[in-house]
């Protein structure tokens, strides 16, 4: 058999097909339904990207390992103590009846 293998750009791993008997094609696609199920595609701005980028451990870092590392990181699994809810309460409780200073009366209190 003198037909070379095709490679299918869709998977990573690359997977190569091979000629009829030599490869299961039901093998073949089951590869390529859990590869594509893995995958989409999101928009960000350029400036974002680069953001990123700068982020990546090492250059060849997927875009998914940096952005799986920023979510582990911000998410703050300590619930509130009961002291912080009273005082987030009192707080809401001081923007609802107007003891609240916008910036501009901040910065004219401090003298900026």
């Amino acid at each position: 058999m003198g037909v070379a293998p095709t490679l299918i750009e869709t998977v990573w791993p690359p997977v190569r097909i091979r000629p009829a008997g030599l490869f299961s094609y039901n093998k073949l696609y089951n590869i390529i339904s859990i590869y594509n199920n893995m995958n989409t595609t999101i928009q960000v701005h350029s400036k974002t990207k680069q953001k990123l980028e700068n982020l990546k451990i090492y250059s060849r870092e997927p875009f998914n390992s940096v952005i799986e590392r920023l979510l582990a990181s911000g998410i703050d699994t300590t619930p509130l103590s009961k002291q912080s809810l009273v005082n987030i309460q009192e707080s809401l409780k001081d923007i609802e009846a107007g003891k609240v200073y916008s910036n501009k009366q901040i910065k004219k209190r401090l003298g900026l």
